[in-house]
């Protein structure tokens, strides 16, 4: 085994990692999240409790019919509710985390009165998150008019909030996120809304979440960086979130965004046949944090088609995630091309794989070389399901050795990326 210089490693690595991952993998449903102990209750129709799925996968429990997480969200975007006072909806609004204030108030000329006018309006109708919108029009008291679509999204998804709408996905009573206004990938309507320890409720940004999850990576031991992946490939292959607890509260803030945003784009991406090379953002989202296994330890980055230095905020730079697919992509076919010989770990490689059987020649060509993309599509395709529920913990625990071996090799790594990129 390579042993490469690494600030995070104190101790055997591979036979911790194998360690914990049996110790989280098998630890016992965790109890269900209390409705009372939630920032916005949900009655029973909005309210996903994973732990009610645990052992299925992640794919299995966003499509399950009638319980599962898009039923319930769609059956939520129909579902009339009665609209909050407005007053109530700012006082919501001001125990968010303050970036949401910012999105909606300093568009109106009066701030928070001109945004507590325009809810106003609708208080106390019956109003379903697909009429709200028209119900709002037209949005009047902005300093900037052609502001009105952003502003109509934005205000009508808090208002839906402070009003009963929307279905809360609960990891446990600290860590969970609103679904709410989902219709369609062409209305790009639709939010989720974060709420986890020591981070108020947040629609975390792309670049929100990039800059958390560099941060995280780059300062968290070896310990609870394989925690964190450990956990997160848990719930992705067995909807298993009993690991979610057991991470600090900076790691527990990047998982609950992670899964925010990759059920966000899972969503969107259902509703287009979960192709994987058309709109496949919530595999871009999560491939970043693997790839970030490397670039924690490193500090070296793919940008435009180079290694440099840098942290994984260049796979935002005022662009979708989605938009760096070219960079962060050759990074991973890279760091799979350097662990995939003989002479370093390719039994690593081979053992991933083996557990992906994918046979598929368009699914086959589209993570090809990227074994951490083949992993996620894998995970995301309905005709893989079955295999990868029976394969859940071995799934799990491959990937962690391997993340775990990629950041002791990452001084290698560097050196093979720079001379063959």
């Amino acid at each position: 085994m390579c042993n490469e210089n690494n600030p995070k490693k104190t101790q055997p690595r591979l036979v911790l990692a194998s360690l914990l991952v049996l110790i989280v993998v098998q630890m016992p449903n965790p109890p269900a999240a209390s409705a009372a102990g939630i920032l916005l209750p949900r009655d029973s129709a909005r309210t996903i409790d994973l732990a009610d799925f645990k052992g299925k996968t992640y794919l299995q429990t966003t499509l399950e019919a009638g319980d599962g997480i898009n039923a319930k969200t769609l059956a939520d975007d129909t579902a009339a509710v009665t609209i909050a006072d407005a007053s109530q909806v700012v006082a919501d609004i001001t125990m968010f985390d303050s970036k949401v204030a910012n999105k909606i108030f300093p568009y109106f000329t009066g701030r928070q009165a001109g945004f507590q006018s325009l809810a106003a309006k609708i208080q106390g109708q019956n109003i379903a998150p697909r009429q709200i919108q028209s119900a709002l029009a037209p949005i009047t008291g902005l300093i900037n008019p052609s502001d009105s679509t952003s502003v109509g999204t934005v205000g009508s998804d808090l208002i839906l909030l402070s009003s009963g709408s929307g279905t809360v996905v609960e990891m446990n009573s600290d860590s969970y996120f609103y679904n709410v206004a989902y219709q369609s990938p062409e209305t790009k309507t639709g939010r989720s809304y974060v709420v986890a320890p020591g981070r108020k409720l947040l629609d975390p940004s792309d670049n929100d979440y990039l800059e958390e999850t560099g941060s995280y990576l780059k300062s968290a031991s070896w310990q609870e960086t394989s925690n964190f992946y450990t956990a997160m490939f848990a719930l992705l292959t067995s909807s298993d979130s009993s690991g979610v607890s057991g991470l600090s509260p900076a790691g527990q803030i990047v998982l609950t965004d992670l899964l925010g945003i990759y059920t966000a784009e899972s969503m969107r991406h259902n509703m287009v046949g979960l192709n994987p090379t058309n709109g496949a953002w919530e595999i871009d989202a999560a491939e970043v944090a693997l790839v970030g296994a490397y670039v924690s330890v490193s500090g070296m980055v793919m940008g435009g088609g180079k290694l440099t230095n840098g942290t994984l905020r260049v796979y935002y730079n005022g662009h979708s995630i989605g938009t760096h697919e070219a960079d962060f992509i050759k990074l991973a076919r890279l760091i799979t091309s350097y662990e995939n010989t003989k002479s370093h770990h390719k039994a690593m490689i081979t053992r991933i794989t083996d557990l992906t059987p994918v046979k598929n020649k368009a699914i086959s060509s589209a993570v090809k070389g990227d074994v951490f993309r083949r992993v996620l599509v894998y995970l995301n395709r309905t005709e893989f399901e079955s295999d990868a529920q029976s394969h859940a913990a071995a799934i799990t625990a491959a990937m962690v050795r391997l993340l775990d071996q990629i950041q002791t090799d990452q001084s290698a790594i560097t050196a093979y990326v720079l001379k063959h990129q």
